[in-house]
């Protein structure tokens, strides 16, 4: 799992190859995997996920609580599905 962790955005390609067009499901997933990933840091609780999806919460706020940080998650996996869902389309499959 450590090893996946260190790559995300090579598992959001690759899930870009293989599912093709599921652009809603995989900004689900990309969610999903940054909150999996505070969950293995910081254990599972209340507290915690409360905490992860009041950062994400704060994004639409327009505040600056960790913005940053998560938009440029979100935007590089998201990136990285879309570069393997282009390569698809170039590939004869």
């Amino acid at each position: 799992m450590d090893q996946l962790r260190k790559y995300p955005a090579l598992v959001f390609a690759i899930l870009g190859l293989f599912f093709y067009g599921q652009f809603i499901n995989v900004f689900i997933l990309a969610v999903l995997w940054e909150f999996i990933e505070d969950c293995l840091d910081k254990g599972i609780s209340a507290d915690n996920m409360y905490q992860h999806f009041a950062e994400y919460q704060s994004l639409w706020k327009q505040d600056e609580l960790s913005k940053q940080n998560k938009v440029i998650d979100l935007g590089t996996n998201l990136g990285a599905y879309y570069v393997g869902h282009y390569i698809r389309n170039k590939l004869p499959l």
